[in-house]
């Protein structure tokens, strides 16, 4: 019998389920005064048709908007703009213009009437398809109908490549970095 660890039980929740990219949502209100919102739980929940989730909890400003407007852009930050991110999930934009605060450009949607950050090397326009209601978080499906990358991020193929987005995760309660890319999707099959 082979030699296991020794397992600790642990409470159960969702901290070990961690970690998620750090993303930046961006919404706007019925004025279009544009909001970001600092994002630590998302995911991509399809892929016919692309869809990508976030949660948000029902106090905060940014969701009100994004039920309201049922849009919003998902950003990817760099690593190097981790504090301008943190700032934004640190304030509120019902007292602030985050945009502003942190220094980031508003871009003009291609399909959404939702600006996205010029800064971030990538940018999804999301149109809101269902919202979850799980709790302490509302969890936001959207379809995405636009996606744009810096140039210097895409690879030959039309691919993102991770090394250049240098994108952050969020860890319970803590950033980190993902690092190096191990290998492809079915590596493991290549000698076969």
């Amino acid at each position: 019998m082979a030699d296991h660890p020794k397992k600790v039980e642990l409470t159960p929740g969702i901290g070990h389920f961690y970690s998620w990219p750090l993303v930046l949502v961006t919404c706007a209100d019925g004025q279009g005064k544009p909001n970001i919102i600092t994002i630590a739980a998302s995911a991509a929940c399809s892929a016919t048709p692309p869809t990508i989730g976030v949660a948000v909890a029902p106090a905060r400003y940014s969701h009100g908007l994004i039920a309201a407007s049922e849009e919003f852009g998902v950003n990817i930050p760099r690593k190097a703009d981790l504090e301008r991110a943190d700032l934004c999930g640190s304030i509120s934009g019902r007292e602030e213009d985050k945009f502003a605060r942190a220094g980031f450009t508003p871009l003009a949607g291609l399909v959404i009437s939702v600006p996205v950050i010029a800064e971030c090397p990538v940018n999804l326009e999301c149109r809101l398809v269902h919202t979850a209601h799980l709790g302490s978080h509302d969890w936001f499906i959207g379809e995405v109908v636009s996606a744009r990358a810096d140039e210097s991020v895409v690879v030959g193929d039309g691919r993102v490549d991770p090394v250049e987005v240098d994108g952050v995760f969020s860890w319970w309660g803590q950033y980190c970095s993902p690092g190096t890319p191990l290998d492809r999707w079915g590596f493991s099959q290549d000698s076969e």
